[in-house]
């Protein structure tokens, strides 16, 4: 099981959200998981800590 916690941060037209994933049983952080923003382009993918950082359309993921 994996938790990912993310805090958004907005930026003129884009948001950056960042983020550590880490494993739901032991909180160890996960290196090497992609992160895909759901309706576009955009990759991340975390590092040896678990940490990521991705930039995205603020418009990004919305219903409408």
């Amino acid at each position: 099981m994996v938790t990912v916690l993310s805090y958004l941060n907005a930026l003129a037209q884009n948001r950056t959200i960042t983020g550590k994933v880490v494993d739901a049983d032991d909180g160890l952080p996960l290196p090497g998981i992609s992160i895909k923003v759901k309706g576009t382009d955009q990759l991340a993918q975390t590092t040896g800590q678990g940490t990521f950082s991705i930039s995205v359309p603020a418009n990004a993921g919305r219903r409408g």
